[in-house]
């Protein structure tokens, strides 16, 4: 047994229980296998160095330069288990949108401390291209490993130097963090 994808009852169960935090919860974001994520705020390259936040235009939409590359955080705080694994897997609207999506995983503890779920996102396009805030730009699936056998797992000493730099961003609530 290589772990479970869990399917929408037990993603249910298993936040009823407490075990799974996804905050805020829209029942109607769950599919069978996975729940949808959505666009929070877009956070666009200023003068080649500072990331800061752009609202939508027209209320819904992103505007994205020709080529740019932008950070895109989710409006879904989601804090796994030990043993339970987030996949991140792209929308498929992307595709046909020129969108190009760089996404991670989501492993314990990220987002006990409420975290946000970030992106990177580019327009592939050479033209002027927008994000339709309004639908799902990925969604998570999660695995459940815990009753399977793992080998122990350390913390090397370049993921813990990463993922303190994460949390210093995440505690700033912005992008860009001068160290």
């Amino acid at each position: 047994m290589f772990g479970n994808l869990l399917a929408n009852n037990q993603i249910v169960q298993m936040r009823m229980a407490g075990a799974l935090k996804v905050n805020p919860w829209f029942p109607e974001r769950l599919g069978i296998v996975h729940y949808e994520l959505h666009v929070a705020h877009i956070f666009q390259l200023e003068e080649g160095k500072v990331f800061s936040k752009t609202k939508p235009r027209a209320g819904t939409e992103f505007l994205l330069e020709p080529n740019e590359y932008c950070i895109v955080d989710i409006d879904t705080i989601i804090a796994p288990p030990e043993g339970v694994v987030g996949k991140f897997v792209p929308a498929s609207f992307l595709i046909e949108s020129g969108f190009g999506i760089t996404l991670g995983r989501l492993t314990y503890p990220y987002g006990a401390r409420s975290e946000p779920i970030r992106f990177g996102l580019k327009n592939m396009l050479n033209v002027e291209n927008s994000l339709d805030a309004t639908r799902a730009i990925a969604f998570v699936e999660f695995f459940d490993l815990r009753a399977v056998e793992r080998l122990p797992y350390d913390v090397g000493e370049e993921d813990l130097k990463r993922w303190m730099r994460r949390k210093k961003i995440a505690e700033d609530s912005g992008v860009f963090y001068e160290e």
